[in-house]
């Protein structure tokens, strides 16, 4: 027997997939990407909510050093003289290069004002749960005129929310960051690590807290904001409680 037939006669037995074996194979495939397609992009989320967290920690680490420096004093809004000037600035001479101050899950838009947002001045019905009077002053930072809140007039650090991932909802930037908490500006907390939003308090601690967690919190705050302050994942819808 010729080593060219031998060939020709294995080559002919070899088996091959026919076209209905293919499209099994492939059927096969999607329904197995489909079911760990989801997992896996649930443990993306996660792994970005406990870099999120972890990004609170360290801007209340920063809150505390810049208190000890600062007669214990933190800046709670912009600083004002001419043009506004980021609450992240007044820490950080490159707000743009301070991966800290933005959201993980936010890829543009690395800019002053679209970064976590920190509350701004007095929340009536709610700090007066956790502050004593005049504790929110206008004060000078860095030679701008802006707000700042004394660590000398709190009646509970543990309890006062200062810094929580945001969400612009209205018209300008819908879905990117928002660098102060105001629903009546369209700013609001976003819970879309995987329905928790972070929160890191003024003694220093965080929290990833749910939409319920959140609502019993913040359940003092005036009604025209209680509405509309959380915000679902897709961030158009109010989260109701």
């Amino acid at each position: 027997m010729s080593i060219l037939h031998f060939l020709n006669r294995n080559h002919r037995k070899r088996p091959v997939f026919t076209l209905v074996e293919l499209l099994i194979v492939i059927a096969v495939i999607a329904i197995l990407a489909g079911l760990l397609l989801p997992a896996l992009n649930k443990a993306r989320e996660k792994g970005r909510s406990v870099t999120c967290l972890n990004n609170h920690k360290q801007n209340g680490m920063t809150f505390q050093i810049y208190a000890d420096a600062n007669d214990a004093w933190i800046p709670v809004s912009y600083a004002a003289n001419g043009s506004k000037t980021h609450w992240g600035a007044q820490f950080y001479s490159s707000v743009q290069k301070q991966k800290t101050l933005f959201c993980p899950s936010q890829k543009n838009k690395m800019e002053f004002g679209y970064t976590y947002g920190i509350k701004t001045g007095k929340w009536y019905g709610y700090d007066e749960k956790y502050t004593l009077d005049n504790c929110y002053v206008s004060c000078d930072v860095n030679g701008n005129t802006g707000t700042a809140i004394t660590l000398r007039r709190i009646r509970s650090a543990s309890g006062l929310l200062i810094l929580t991932d945001s969400v612009r909802f209205g018209t300008s930037s819908p879905g990117l960051g928002g660098y102060c908490l105001s629903p009546e500006g369209s700013i609001g907390i976003w819970l879309h690590h995987l329905g928790r939003a972070p929160a890191l308090f003024l003694d220093g601690h965080a929290s990833a807290l749910s939409g319920g967690a959140l609502g019993t919190l913040l359940s003092g705050v005036k009604s025209s904001w209680h509405a509309s302050l959380l915000r679902k994942e897709n961030y158009y819808e109010p989260f109701l409680f």
